[in-house]
């Protein structure tokens, strides 16, 4: 069971879904954030509308509490045993949203990528792979810097 909730989208009619994926059910916004989630779990099989307010910690949620009020209360039902079809509507897995892979290049000896993650000491995640860093003979060894950054560069 995982729960997931990055939501710009909070409040308005986004819906809330579950999504049976792999041996994994990722619960949270469908706003794109479950979809990389699904596709590394082995895809996602079922998709539910989090409809069924019987499961929410109210029936009345608050519009900027979807994560306390919404996609919790599902997730510990579900991770109790309650059937993943009771928590609503399925929906078809093709209308869920998904995001682009983060994309990434070679190309004339250099590697262009996009930043993944930023942890707190700084360091940075590329969406440039370890093979694609040996294609242009970047060793990727514990504190190797380098590259150069700025918008549109």
């Amino acid at each position: 069971m995982h729960v997931a909730v990055v939501d710009p989208g909070v409040g308005t009619d986004r819906r809330g879904v579950a999504i049976a994926a792999g041996e994994a059910v990722l619960v949270g916004p469908d706003n794109g954030l479950l979809s990389w989630a699904a596709a590394a779990t082995g895809g996602a099989r079922t998709a539910i509308s989090l409809t069924n307010r019987d499961l929410w910690l109210t029936p009345d949620a608050a519009p900027t509490f979807h994560g306390r009020d919404i996609f919790m209360p599902v997730a510990a039902h579900l991770a109790a045993g309650t059937d993943l079809a009771s928590a609503g509507e399925e929906i078809a897995v093709s209308d869920l949203v998904t995001l682009p892979p983060p994309a990434s290049r070679v190309h004339d000896g250099t590697a262009e990528g996009e930043v993944l993650t930023v942890d707190t000491f700084g360091n940075v995640q590329l969406s440039i792979s370890a093979a694609d860093a040996g294609r242009i003979e970047l060793s990727a060894t514990a504190g190797t810097s380098c590259c150069a950054a700025g918008a549109g560069s």
